[in-house]
């Protein structure tokens, strides 16, 4: 992907906007605003507002769309300046910390409505979440962004969370960008639509 086709994607995106009004509010040098730890705060910063389960939700997406679209050549500066250079290194598997809580670890998983919100909601139940560390961090991405409440983690369950290398065996996909994020989903659904199309 080139570093215009990087820019371009923050600005399409409400928290890549978000992430970049961010680094403009605080007047900090890119070099810092960039570094791992920064970056976990802005973009847990960049997504609070964007809850979709929010009655503001829409709103807070047209004004990070819209205040993004001014933000074109401080996107280009940070998708080309060299602390941004981990955003899209290779996975390291030897660095992985794997967040847990007791539910993932039990047997008894809850019952799941089979219609309704849980037909596009996260796949598999059973999951398993792991979160690179990067630099010098002694914390991932996701331990940033559990803690600021952002995404579907349940508030009421206790986080563990380990060290653990990923096997050279297992199949990563690398998801780069809205459409390959769709095409995933896309290709494995809750619901098999096609069993609902008459026979022709």
């Amino acid at each position: 992907m080139t570093s215009n086709e990087l820019a371009t994607l923050l600005l399409r995106c409400p928290a890549g906007c978000n992430f970049l009004r961010t680094i403009e509010r605080d007047g900090v040098s890119l070099a810092l605003a960039l570094a791992p730890a920064q970056s976990f705060v802005r973009a847990a910063v960049a997504m609070g507002p964007l809850n979709p389960w929010s009655p503001g939700f829409q709103e807070a997406v047209r004004i990070a769309l819209a205040e993004g679209g001014r933000l074109t050549s401080l996107a280009r500066e940070v998708v080309e300046h060299p602390a941004a250079s981990w955003w899209t290194a290779p996975l390291d598997r030897t660095r992985q910390v794997l967040v847990t809580d007791d539910l993932r670890e039990s047997s008894r998983q809850p019952e799941r409505d089979a219609s309704g919100w849980e037909d596009y909601a996260q796949r598999p139940a059973e999951w398993r979440l792991t979160s690179t560390l990067y630099g010098t961090c002694s914390y991932s991405c996701v331990d940033v962004v559990i803690a600021r409440g952002i995404g579907d983690w349940p508030r009421s369950s206790e986080q563990r969370r380990f060290m653990t290398e990923i096997d050279e065996s297992a199949r990563v996909l690398d998801i780069s960008t809205p459409a390959e994020w769709h095409g995933l989903c896309a290709s494995f659904p809750r619901i098999d639509r096609s069993r609902d199309s008459p026979a022709g």
